[in-house]
């Protein structure tokens, strides 16, 4: 048992020095002597509770390892829209591992387990919902921007009678496109890194500010037209 996976960090086997008070061991030197002369049938209690914190840990370390894998190797899925922008779909999945691995996360800190892995797990909590947080932004300024390019892009009779929100619209298309996936990387790129790019979310906030502001003002003229 103590030949188990889990037995794999050090701190067990300090762990194990401390509760059989062996001070005479030197852990980088442990021998089968060692453990041979802590009597471990008379201790098979402790031997027993420490591996099994140890295989509790395991299973919590292995999961986390998991979560974190799945993000670092999860990548954008895109589509080209008209030859000119790169637009992410899939969203639904992205969501959806988002709502699992956050709600998991916090029914990690049931575990009697989690303290050795609190920083860690606090960590990737912090990025899961600042990367939702983006994804819920651009995902309306992606839908805001698509449907209001129909409109300015398909009916020059607008831009003429909107031209100042035709000029601010072309304004902040630049701004969208600029932040987009680009064409050449958008291939190998995953979602961590599209959305840790510093400064992505007052972007993406500013932009849908000004798109909020264009299809207000577009949804004035056209309520005046129906008049």
């Amino acid at each position: 048992d103590l030949r188990s996976e889990a037995m794999h960090h050090d701190r067990h086997w300090y762990a194990l020095k401390s509760a059989l008070k062996r001070t005479s061991w030197v852990i980088a030197d442990l021998t089968l002597g060692d453990i041979w002369d802590s009597n471990p049938w008379a201790n098979e209690k402790t031997f027993r509770g420490v591996i099994t914190n140890a295989i509790g840990e395991l299973a919590l370390e292995n999961f986390i390892l998991s979560i974190e894998g799945f993000w670092e190797e999860c990548l954008l899925d895109i589509s080209n829209y008209h030859g000119r922008v790169n637009l992410i779909r899939g969203w639904d999945t992205m969501f959806e591992k988002l709502a699992e691995h956050l709600g998991s996360f916090s029914s990690m800190k049931l575990s009697p387990y989690y303290k050795q892995f609190e920083s860690r797990a606090n960590d990737w909590d912090d990025r899961l919902n600042k990367i939702r947080q983006i994804l819920e932004v651009l995902l309306e300024v992606q839908r805001r921007w698509v449907y209001l390019d129909g409109i300015f892009s398909g009916s020059q009779d607008i831009r003429h009678q909107l031209p100042v929100e035709s000029s601010q619209f072309d304004k902040t298309t630049k701004e969208f496109f600029a932040i987009m996936p680009k064409p050449k990387a958008s291939v190998l790129l995953t979602v961590t890194k599209f959305a840790s790019t510093e400064k992505m979310l007052p972007i993406l906030e500013k932009v849908s500010r000004e798109l909020s502001s264009i299809q207000r003002a577009l949804a004035d003229y056209l309520e005046s037209q129906r008049k």
